[in-house]
């Protein structure tokens, strides 16, 4: 919790992660003490801020950590066809023009 800048990749991605218990009280143990001390976190996920209550079990909990996350942060959302699906249409594409 001390480094300058943490990143958590993917949240959401694994299925173990959303069957895991308690999953909004260990994300506020890891995030809250971050915005108390101005520490730098990015965080990537699919979920949309409205289905993280469900995601975590824990509306409640799931508000605090977003409501902490937004404040003083820069939100970029991504919305458009997936790059690595772009790069396999590129490959294709490449590999039947030449046969």
């Amino acid at each position: 919790m001390r480094a300058e800048l943490l990143l958590i990749d993917e949240v959401g991605l694994e299925q173990v992660e959303r069957k895991e218990a308690f999953r909004s009280g260990l994300m506020q143990k890891v995030l809250l003490p971050r915005y108390n001390e101005r520490r730098s976190t990015i965080i990537t996920s699919n979920i949309p801020w409205e289905n993280w209550g469900e995601y975590l079990d824990d509306h409640l909990g799931a508000t605090a950590i977003i409501d902490r996350l937004l404040h003083h942060s820069c939100v970029i959302v991504i919305n458009g066809p997936s790059y690595r699906d772009w790069v396999h249409r590129q490959e294709t594409e490449k590999s039947n023009k030449a046969q």
